[in-house]
């Protein structure tokens, strides 16, 4: 019998009543479930009733951490989104299923103290605190969840994980209601992809973030039956481009038959044309790297999302063909940005990116990708030979579609992250439990299964949304949701689909056939329109005994598996579930992989199983039947290595891709009632071919974009009932252009019965407005060198097949438009006409703008924009303008809106500028440009073509030209803009200092042996003037150099930005200290800025007989441009900010001079130290000592002197 379940809310908990249908099915609970604020009158009956907490009390098949639950009451209650957590509010367990009246469940826990701590639970807020350690091997326990604590011997019990109970009069499902089957083909595996082609490549010297990456799989079948395209996803790039220090964005990678693919030859590769594939090492790996929305094309990041820090963790992955636009688009599945650079968050957690939750669904278009190269932290290459290794394209999502809010809100999904919200141990124990795998369902799948959603049959929505609804796995619930996904970004879940647990039972059977009730993912899906089914995957998280030591994954006790779902009395319901094949005769055993993704091919790629075996590895297997058919599936694994715990002969050694076959259900062809294959293919004709001089007709016609055409192979059609459907195939074309070459207006009916008779009818579905009326003929060929049965009734829409040589080799269905051809006009030339834009004199962030119109004397037709009626088009430069230092200019290149021209000829165009300003010292470039431009036909083509070729020059006596000026043509006009501040004497931009040297007077005795005393120390010291930085440390930038007239301050060879003053001192012999000012020059400025300049005394080679001051004074010169006056003013501080010996000193010395202090200490040689002449002169010497003292001093001048004033002399 099937069980179909309902959900009903009782006081915010959710009960299970069971209706019971016939047929062996397993049907999935549907609806919302959210988590409740307040436990239901059943929910509090759910208690604790044993905790083992890490005390050597971990039983068979649990952790070293469990808790143990009991219902005490009547109802059975449903589990989802129950938590358990610890004393400090960590989840400990997550709990799932449900527990039947008077029954246990026992789940792992983790993080719990086995000296003191306590456990809550989230459903019926029962809690239980111990403070001491339970025996050694001994558990808390309670008899039924009631009575009194104690301690004593495990006894973990699990055997109420059953939907039912008294609820409606129901009947309780077994849990063996899905069971789970061998894999219906040979065990028997291949391994696809190269050792390590998806891991490190290269050999990298830093990092250890190596493990290759892939994930879900989407098969995109020929047709004509010949083997298709195979799209990948991986969430981790940068391994296999021998960047192994940070996580780097997920990818997308295209695997396509190799050239001489063959059925005893079939190898695969991936595909080596536009940009496929990339070299690391000398290897060959693939894969586009996946982008965020929000990246501009010269590959920078958009600075408004901080996320945006690197790519998305990619984990599924689905194509759809949308009728929209007719372009194929990628829909990946995503749980997080692999960002590395911290970001603040709103909930004032600051967080790499790749520690946060981020579940969306993103959106690639796969015809017309915009490509993008960044240069992030996480591709910073450190390749041994140090090659770069951000060596493969990028891909920018068309949209992404954020989940976080609706899973949080309305299913109780936990998206919390953070250290400050989860401790710092588990604060991104979410980050990597997000979507898994997406699949693309069709309306017409749904509506025409009458599929319900909140018991409401489904009906498409009005908003553009693909053409169908897309369901989703979530790793943190096993869950799947079905959401829609609107043309525009906005996206909706519209149901959570639940497993019942009977389904999640034959998951999780492990490697040794228990069940251990641990968590399980959904890891692909796809939706499989040859059977009209659903095919879902999940990971070795089926089943296990729990994490291996390093907690990185599933012990080699899990086992991959593959199930079916189909729609049945509008709900979704698992069919069968089926182990993975193990990998005989030393082949790859899938069971224990991380296999995260799953895909089949279609049937038409079918081979018998006697050619099967004719090639190794299955010429040796038992387990191919000669007279069966197979076809190729594939399996991925997110992960290298034996890393799973797989060893020995089945390790995979660095493979990621793997193939194996499965049986295809079809007639004996033993029997008399064989299987044919008959191809179909579609034409699109005109009702005569139009065209002109020039440009050329066509016979061909062009359906609206959109139109879809579904084709239908009806067996024994004049039977009472009308006959049997046996085949239907959808054709579309992406490019809806009249002489496109490609195969998408074909496809194949596969396993047609021999001895039957057929028709073939087509439905053509037009998009809305397409008023188009056509005519269907349809034409039948035989094989080649073979002869065709017919029913001889003159219509080749219906046929017999007797024999295999007598099905038709090709059914060519042919579309006459009723429309009469017109002569075709050209395409339209559409064009951007460019522009430059400099200023010069002085940096701006002004907006400019920009007008481009029709000439007077232009009497073409032309359209400016988007609509008819504009007569202009405008633009506006709003990036800044920053002079070049050399030049003292800078230009921006710009481009004015779309213009279409309808016609051939030269047009004359006017360009001018529309900016108007009142600020002094500009000068508009306000004269009108003329532009010429230059259009032309491309003949050949089927409709004609126009082009833009080009600019003309403009002579004002003739008018445009007609041949194409390359140079102007490339920069389009150049309007100037020019800023000349007023100078002196209108007002002052110069900045004057001066140096003055002051000597005391001092005479050395005789008998002292100095001779030359302090006179010779009166000239030829030297200081430097060095540019510097805001930090007056770090040296200016030559280009900034702005240093004393040369006349002055002397040029240092080598330094642009330093130079030397020598001050020559007055040192006649007078009791007055004498100086002698000397200027260390004028410096000039021509823009408003800030300069910072270092003073200080050099050193000479008399260091014998002075000690130099170690005194450092800064200088800042502001120098700003008075708009009102139209003049440059500066002004200067003088910081003093060592003192003569090196000490700190005061700031700010406003009004003082920079005073440098000299102490001559020139050794005496000839002093007597006897008698009262010795004593005399020793103080005498001792008393000149104290007196000297030399100083220099740098006077500030009035910086907004004139030049003509002179300096102190």
């Amino acid at each position: 019998m099937r069980v179909a379940f309902k959900a009903v809310e009782r006081g915010g908990g959710k009960l299970l009543a069971a209706s019971v249908a016939v047929g062996v099915l397993t049907t999935l609970a549907l609806g919302a479930v959210g988590p409740s604020d307040q436990a239901s009158a059943a929910d509090s009956d759910v208690v604790f009733s044993e905790v083992c907490a890490d005390n050597g009390c971990g039983a068979s098949g649990y952790s070293t951490d469990w808790i143990e639950i009991y219902n005490k009451g009547s109802q059975t209650v449903d589990l989802s989104g129950w938590k358990v957590t610890d004393d400090k509010g960590n989840t400990a367990a997550t709990l799932s299923g449900y527990i039947a009246p008077g029954k246990y469940r026992t789940f792992d826990a983790d993080g719990l103290g086995n000296g003191g701590d306590s456990v809550t639970l989230s459903g019926s807020n029962d809690s239980y605190t111990w403070t001491k350690k339970a025996g050694d091997g001994e558990t808390w326990h309670r008899d039924k969840g009631a009575g009194s604590w104690k301690n004593g011997a495990p006894s973990p019990t699990d055997n109420g994980n059953q939907q039912g109970g008294t609820e409606g009069g129901g009947t309780e499902i077994p849990s063996t209601a899905a069971k789970l089957q061998e894999w219906p083909g040979p065990k028997e595996t291949e391994a696809l992809d190269a050792v390590d082609e998806y891991g490190q490549g290269g050999g990298s010297t830093k990092g250890d973030h190596k493990d290759g990456n892939l994930s879900g799989l989407a098969y995109e079948p020929s047709m004509d039956g010949s083997a298709g395209t195979l799209w990948a996803i991986d969430n981790d790039l940068n391994p296999t481009m021998d960047s192994t220090e940070f996580k780097g964005p997920g990818a997308i990678s295209k695997w396509v038959p190799k050239s001489d693919y063959s059925a005893a030859n079939p190898g695969w590769q991936q595909d080596p044309n536009d940009d496929w594939t990339f070299k690391v090492g000398g290897e060959t790996h693939g894969g586009k790297q996946l982008r965020y929305p929000g990246i501009d094309s010269n590959g920078k990041l958009n600075a408004s999302d901080g996320t945006h820090q690197s790519g998305p963790d990619t984990e599924g992955i689905t194509l759809v063909r949308n009728a929209t636009d007719g372009q194929k688009y990628a829909f990946a599945a995503a749980e997080r940005d692999n960002g590395e650079e911290k970001v603040e968050y709103g909930n004032g957690e600051s967080e790499k990116p790749k520690n946060v939750p981020r579940y969306s669904i993103l959106v690639y278009n796969l015809d017309s990708a915009e490509t993008a190269k960044t240069n992030l932290k996480d591709q910073a290459g450190d390749n041994k030979t140090g090659a770069a290794t951000d060596v493969a394209k990028d891909l920018t999502a068309v949209h992404e579609y954020q989940f976080n809010d609706q899973l949080s809100q309305k299913y109780g999904v936990d998206v919390r992250f953070g250290k400050n919200t989860l401790g710092d141990a588990e604060k991104d124990r979410n980050a990597n439990l997000g979507f898994e795998g997406i699949t693309f369902l069709p309306d017409s799948y749904l509506v025409a299964h009458q599929y319900q959603i909140d018991g409401n049959t489904y009906q498409p929505s009005g908003t553009a949304h693909y053409g169908g609804l897309f369901l989703a796995g979530l790793e943190q619930t096993g869950n799947m949701y079905l959401m829609e996904l609107d043309e525009n970004g906005t996206g909706t879940i519209l149901q959570e689909i639940k497993l019942p647990q009977s389904a999640r039972e034959a998951l999780q059977i492990a490697a040794d056939g228990k069940t251990y009730g641990k968590a399980m993912t959904v890891a692909d899906l796809f939706y499989d329109s040859a059977h009209d089914r659903v095919v879902f995957s999940c990971d070795n998280t089926c089943g296990g005994a729990g994490l291996t030591a390093d907690g990185k994954d599933y012990q080699a006790g899990g086992m991959s598996k593959v199930a079916y779902m189909t729609i049945q009395n509008g709900a979704f319901t698992v069919t069968d579930v089926y182990k993975t094949p193990e990998g005989r005769n030393g082949t790859y055993n899938i069971q224990p992989m991380n296999a995260e993704g799953f895909a089949m091919s279609s049937d038409a790629e079918k081979i018998k199983g006697s050619d099967l075996k004719k090639r190794a590895p299955y010429s040796t297997a038992d387990d191919v039947d000669p007279g069966k058919w197979y076809k190729p599936v594939y399996w991925t694994d997110d992960g290298v290595g034996s890393e799973q715990g797989v060893v020995g002969a089945n390790a995979q050694a660095g493979h990621s891709l793997y193939r194996g076959y499965i049986e295809v259900q079809v007639p004996n062809p033993d029997q008399p009632t064989s299987i044919v294959d008959i191809p179909v293919k579609k034409e699109w004709k005109a009702k005569s071919a139009g065209g002109s001089a020039g440009f050329p007709g066509s016979s061909n016609a062009t359906p609206a974009k959109g139109t879809t055409v579904d084709v239908t192979l009806t067996q024994d059609p004049n039977a009472g009932n009308g006959g049997k459907t046996v085949g239907k195939i959808t054709l579309t074309d992406g490019s809806a252009t009249a002489d496109d070459a490609s195969d998408d207006w074909a496809g194949q009916f596969s396993n047609v019965e021999v001895g039957h008779s057929y028709k073939i009818t087509e439905t053509v579905r037009q998009p809305n407005g397409d008023t188009v009326k056509w005519t269907t003929t349809i034409a039948t060929a035989a094989r080649t060198g073979q002869t065709q049965d017919d029913d001889n009734d003159g219509k080749p829409e219906t046929f017999v097949i007797n024999s295999v040589n007598g099905a038709p080799g090709m059914v060519t269905i042919t579309n006459t438009s009723d429309q009469t051809p017109v002569t075709p006009e050209p395409t339209p030339a559409q064009y951007q006409v460019p522009f430059v834009k400099t200023v010069k004199g002085l940096d701006t962030d002004d907006d400019f703008d920009f007008s481009l119109t029709k000439a007077a004397d232009e009497t073409k037709d032309i359209q400016f924009g988007d609509t008819a009626a504009a007569t202009n088009v405008t633009q506006t430069i709003t990036a800044k303008f920053t002079m070049d230092a050399g030049t003292k200019s800078a230009s921006h290149t710009g481009k004015f809106p779309q213009i279409t021209f309808k016609e051939r000829g030269v047009y004359h165009l006017t360009a001018a500028e529309t900016s108007t300003t009142t600020a002094k010292g500009w000068t508009y470039d306000n004269t009108p440009k003329d532009v010429c431009v230059v259009v032309t036909a491309n003949a050949g083509t089927t409709h004609g073509e126009l082009v833009v070729k080009g600019f003309a020059a403009y002579n004002k006596t003739t008018g445009c030209g007609t041949e194409v000026d390359q140079t102007l043509s490339d920069s389009g006009p150049t309007f100037t803009n020019v800023y000349q501040a007023s100078i002196p004497p209108a007002g002052g931009q110069e900045a004057n200092l001066a140096v003055t040297k002051i000597i005391p007077q001092f005479q050395a005795p005789a008998w002292s042996g100095d001779s030359v005393g302090a006179k010779a120390i009166g000239n030829g010291f030297a200081f430097t003037v060095q540019q510097t930085g805001a930090d007056f440390t770090t040296v200016a930038a030559d280009a900034d150099a702005k240093l004393p007239d040369g006349a002055h301050c002397t040029p240092i060879d080598g330094k642009a930005t330093a130079c030397t003053v020598t001050v020559n001192a007055d040192s006649s012999p007078t009791t007055d200290y004498k100086g002698k000012t000397a200027p260390l020059g004028t410096i000039s400025f021509d823009k408003a800025g800030t300069w910072y300049y270092t003073v200080t005394e050099n050193a000479r080679g008399d260091t014998g007989t002075f000690n130099y001051s170690k005194a450092v004074y800064h200088v800042t010169i502001t120098v700003s441009d008075d708009a009102t006056t139209n003049t440059l003013k500066a002004a200067t501080t003088i910081d003093r900010a060592t003192g003569d010996t090196g000490n700190a000193a005061a700031k700010d010395i406003v009004g003082e001079s920079m005073i440098f202090t000299n102490e001559y200490v020139k050794p005496i040689d000839k002093l007597p130290f006897t008698g009262a002449a010795g004593t005399n002169m020793l103080a005498g010497l001792i008393t000149g000592l104290l007196f000297f003292a030399g100083g220099l001093a740098v006077g500030r001048s009035n910086l907004m002197r004139r030049p003509e004033d002179q300096l102190i002399g």
